[in-house]
């Protein structure tokens, strides 16, 4: 990327073993603030900032994207968009589902989707698509059964309905 005349910040956030959400989400967004805050000393600008993560990373970009943090857009490989449906997902695309407090979802929530469906919605992406999205670009392998496909394209298809610009590469 630099080589191609990107400027590139990796940031690092609280992991599930460290913080519950949404103290990831407020690293990310911290991180975010640092960079557009320091931009100018780095010869860059601050209204051209994208994020891009995977896994794990992918959902706290677009979470942080679609929940106000001012980004120009995101790229997400393979994120969790929808934690109450990805048990469902999970056992659609032949895995195993783990829905219990184990789970890296429930780690992460400090409590299992099922037993937080409030906090679960709150923590997914799909549930803040809006026509204020940035623009988004979701890539998704169609084997995956740990976050299967179908994570990324109910986002994408929430992000269309909802009037924002989202691609979906499977």
């Amino acid at each position: 990327l630099a080589a191609q005349g990107f400027a590139v910040a990796a940031i690092d956030y609280r992991l599930s073993g460290e913080a519950h959400f949404p103290a990831p989400l407020d690293d990310v967004r911290t991180a975010v603030g640092w960079v557009r805050d320091n931009a100018a000393a780095h010869g860059l600008d601050a209204d051209r900032v994208f994020l891009w993560g995977d896994s794990a990373g992918g959902h706290l970009a677009l979470m942080a994207a679609l929940t106000g943090t001012k980004v120009q857009g995101v790229v997400a490989w393979f994120p969790v968009t929808d934690l109450a449906g990805l048990p469902a997902d999970v056992a659609e695309a032949g895995g195993v589902p783990d829905p219990g407090p184990s789970s890296r979802e429930a780690l992460f929530l400090g409590a299992p989707a099922a037993a937080a469906p409030a906090l679960a919605r709150e923590a997914s992406p799909v549930t803040h698509a809006s026509a204020a999205a940035p623009p988004v670009l979701l890539m998704h392998g169609q084997v995956d059964d740990m976050v299967p496909a179908a994570q990324s394209v109910r986002l994408a298809a929430a992000l269309r309905d909802a009037g924002a610009t989202a691609e979906l590469e499977l």
